[in-house]
């Protein structure tokens, strides 16, 4: 495997989870901007981001502490 080849692999992973954390994120009651916001970064801890929005805390609320 040439390394463009693992390249091209590894940022195919990448993007397939930023699409699944995403979903996650929709599915948890984020809006699109808000969920699109969140998957992209990867210190955002997907568990909490869905606790909050679970237990109530309002989008705007939950998107200040996540970032």
């Amino acid at each position: 495997m040439s390394t463009s080849e693992v390249a091209d692999a590894k940022q195919l992973d990448r993007t397939a989870v930023v699409a699944w954390r995403f979903q996650v994120l929709l599915r948890a009651g984020y809006s699109w901007d808000s969920a699109t916001r969140l998957a992209v970064s990867p210190e955002v801890d997907l568990h909490v981001a869905v606790e909050l929005r679970a237990r109530g805390c309002p989008e705007a609320t939950a998107v200040r502490i996540l970032v």
